[in-house]
């Protein structure tokens, strides 16, 4: 008699339940658990090993025969926190060889009289595998007693199960609607689209992973993109998603060339798939059409098996007894957002967020006024004089900056207005304002911002707005300001810094991978050059102020998203990467790229809603949180993380391909 018992059974993702070699109801609970935590939505091959002799199996291996269209990667073992990896071997036409080893040195017997089991992640390739029935068949082998076969194992497959995996690996955009019916039930509309709008990304980084050479600055850019937009939806990605995106970023960071990156990272790539999968397919789909296609996936001859293996089968081979009990799912629900709203291009960027903008918006502008006879100009003109030093231009858009001095630029007509509507209540601003420039001595060139009042937030109305641009509160702007009339360059940061950490080379593209700390440092810098305390980030109300300039709409030019392109660079004309700052119209104020390109950091710390903000424009520094405040959106995110009111945080250390950032100066 044979010391080892082997016995076999597989899990069922259709019918939620084991295909029995034998009944194990002692043995079951524990494993559904283990299987529920880890990914419930594919099939699992499970051996069980009763070692009845007193010998302690030190040394053992298992060799597992199976159909091409399988694959057999991966293997866990009872009580051991890892994943093992198994060798392929081909074995003939039909048929490949996966080992599993276990050497003595790691120190995972079976021991006399114990058992062990062994969980195997089976991967089908559904173009393969659509209705096939397959067997599972091997060989365990030990140091000290005679190898032992293990019974063919036989199941049915239906392409149905692997569905959503299919479907991403042929069109992506599809695979996003797919995923957002499946996952509307347990998440919000703006988390799904942003969640959704990764996968075109995902689908990109997965090709790559699995083309020819890998490099480590290419692979690291694409992946960075994927961790900003994932943390964008913490309900859905923060347990498994971004972990593994941020361990992946990190070991990369380790590395200093491209050596044997491809094995690490094709495993990252399909880790990556199949936790999407996992949420996609964990949706309770409820009643109605959607549920109505799963419960003919369920039902669609598929020929599922549950019971022990002597029962007879009509070609003669022994199978169980088909189970017609079927387990509910879990629901789950799921934003370029590309959530198909951000990064949703992938680029799950994380979509930035919308602020609420609610009440009336009538903007206030500063009301000092020249004391010499300019009354009729004023008034003609149609807007608040505000400062001084203000100085009315003819309308000639052609300005010419000597260099280190103040000049007034205007480059759109001073008399244009605009009636905006926000929740019903209408205010008329002006668009258009003659704002005086000053540049420092490493070319910074700033705007003059006017003092004035404003809503700060998004309204309710406001289409993919967030809870956190709300509530809607007025903003008083005590004090006029400079702003930089563009993102702080590479060539500007290097003249500060010494060093470029750009991953898009141009020395007129906005700085990026920054983190806030390091902003921090170069206005130290900038400020001991230019001998001066001025320089600083602006707060998240200066920046918001400025970037409406005037304006109570979703952007700066109003709530058209088809001129979007005319004003921003974001995923649909950026093509994934920066561009020159300036390229674009500004907004009425002047000011270059307050809509996309890069995210800019903002002084403030990160809280998630603005009950009890500042009401006078300060950075709010008060709070627990550690995180700090980013606006804009960037060339990566949808229109909607683009508008005037999206905000997003990050960590002060975090650096990104997405993040960049531009100056205040104080008057």
């Amino acid at each position: 008699m044979h010391p080892l018992t082997i016995t076999r059974t597989v899990y069922d993702p259709a019918t939620r339940d084991f295909i029995f070699d034998s009944a194990e109801s002692k043995a079951l609970p524990s494993i559904r658990q283990w299987i529920n935590n880890n990914n419930p939505f594919i099939y699992w091959y499970i051996l069980r090993v009763d070692n009845q002799s007193e010998l302690s199996l030190d040394q053992w291996a298992i060799e597992l025969y199976t159909h091409q269209a399988l694959n057999i990667k991966e293997a866990y073992i009872d009580g051991i926190d890892r994943c093992f990896e198994l060798k392929k071997r081909e074995n003939d036409s039909w048929c490949d060889k996966y080992v599993l080893s276990i050497p003595k040195q790691l120190g995972i017997p079976i021991v006399g009289k114990g058992t062990r089991r062994i969980l195997f992640k089976v991967d089908i390739n559904c173009r393969e595998g659509l209705m096939h029935e397959y067997g599972i068949s091997g060989r365990f082998i030990a140091h000290g007693v005679e190898s032992a076969d293990i019974k063919e194992k036989f199941f049915q497959y239906s392409c149905k199960v692997g569905e959503f995996k299919q479907i991403l690996d042929n069109n992506p955009d599809e695979a996003s609607v797919y995923a957002e019916k499946r996952m509307s039930a347990r998440y919000s509309a703006k988390d799904v689209q942003l969640f959704t709008n990764s996968f075109r990304m995902i689908h990109d980084l997965y090709s790559y992973c699995h083309s020819g050479l890998i490099q480590r600055d290419e692979l690291l850019h694409k992946l960075q993109l994927l961790e900003d937009n994932f943390e964008k939806v913490p309900d859905i990605a923060k347990d498994k998603i971004t972990p593994l995106l941020h361990d992946g970023i990190r070991e990369l960071g380790l590395r200093t060339n491209n050596e044997n990156l491809k094995s690490r990272y094709t495993r990252l790539c399909d880790s990556l798939v199949e936790l999407l999968h996992i949420e996609v397919m964990g949706t309770n789909l409820g009643k109605g059409a959607i549920a109505a296609q799963e419960s003919e996936i369920l039902s669609n001859g598929t020929g599922y098996v549950n019971g022990d293996d002597n029962v007879s089968r009509q070609d003669g081979r022994t199978a169980g007894v088909g189970s017609s009990e079927r387990h509910e799912k879990n629901s789950h629900g799921h934003d370029y957002t590309v959530n198909t709203g951000k990064l949703h291009q992938a680029q799950a960027l994380k979509k930035p967020q919308v602020q609420n903008l609610s009440g009336p918006r009538e903007q206030k502008i500063g009301k000092k006024a020249f004391l010499f006879p300019v009354l009729i100009i004023i008034v003609l003109a149609g807007y608040w004089m505000f400062s001084p030093l203000l100085v009315v231009n003819s309308g000639n858009q052609d300005t010419i900056i000597p260099q280190n001095t103040k000049v007034v630029d205007s480059p759109l007509a001073a008399n244009d207005t605009n009636n905006v509507s926000i929740d019903n209540k209408t205010a008329t601003t002006n668009t258009q304002l003659d704002l005086e420039t000053y540049t420092n001595s490493i070319g910074m060139e700033f705007v003059l911002i006017p003092a004035g009042e404003f809503q700060m937030g998004s309204p309710s109305s406001e289409e993919d707005r967030d809870d956190d641009e709300g509530p809607v509160h007025e903003v008083t702007i005590e004090n006029a300001y400079h702003l930089g009339k563009y993102e702080v360059t590479q060539a500007q940061w290097v003249e500060i810094m010494g060093n470029n950490p750009l991953y898009f080379d141009g020395d007129n593209k906005p700085v990026e991978q920054i983190s806030w700390n390091e902003v921090q440092e170069f206005i130290k810098k900038l400020n001991a050059k230019e001998g001066t305390d001025k320089y600083r980030l602006p707060s998240e109300a200066e920046w918001e102020y400025a970037c409406r300039a005037g304006t109570a709409s979703s952007y700066s030019f109003g709530d058209d998203e088809s001129k979007l392109e005319d004003y921003a660079w974001y995923c649909f004309n950026s093509g994934n990467i920066t561009h020159p700052v300036g390229q674009k119209k500004p907004n009425p104020w002047g000011l270059y790229d307050m809509h996309g390109n890069v995210w800019e950091w903002c002084q403030d710390r990160w809280h998630d809603t603005y009950k009890n903000a500042p009401t006078d424009g300060s950075a709010w520094e008060d709070g627990n949180s550690s995180y700090r405040v980013s606006c804009g959106g960037s060339f990566f995110d949808t229109a909607s993380g683009s508008r005037s009111a999206v905000r997003f945080s990050y960590d002060p250390s975090r650096y990104s391909a997405l993040l960049g950032f531009r100056l205040l100066r104080e008057v």
